[in-house]
């Protein structure tokens, strides 16, 4: 889901220096992708020390 998400975010292109709507998507986008990162690395922290993955994971 990350990954599609930033790679949407890289896909929008906007029309000239006058399409502030197409930067703030790909703000908006950037940010989610970074966030739901940062929420799935300390989830997969967190199994990892409750052992329920396995340190290779």
């Amino acid at each position: 889901m990350t990954g599609y998400v930033v790679l949407m975010a890289h896909v929008v292109k906007p029309d000239g220096p006058w399409d502030e709507q197409a930067v703030t998507h790909f703000g908006f986008a950037a940010g989610f992708g970074l966030a739901f990162s940062v929420v799935m690395a300390l989830l997969t922290w967190v199994f990892v020390k409750a052992e329920w993955l396995r340190r290779w994971w």
